[in-house]
C-alpha cells in the first residue's frame, strides 16, 4: 500500500511531538532511530 503524503507528514509531526524535549544525545539517537524507521516503511511502500 502507498504511504500517502498527509500520512507521512501526520507520522512525521506525530515523532517530532514526542521528542520535542529531547536533550540528551540518547534522546537524540531514538529521534533519529524514529525518523529512519519512517523513512524506511516509506521507501518500502513507495519505492
Amino acid at each position: 500500500m502507498i504511504m500517502e503524503a498527509e500520512e507521512f507528514k501526520d507520522k512525521f509531526d506525530k515523532i517530532v511531538e514526542e521528542h520535542q524535549n529531547s536533550r540528551t544525545l540518547e534522546d537524540i539517537r531514538w529521534l533519529i532511530a524514529d525518523l529512519e524507521e519512517l523513512f524506511s516503511e516509506w521507501e518500502d511502500d513507495n519505492l
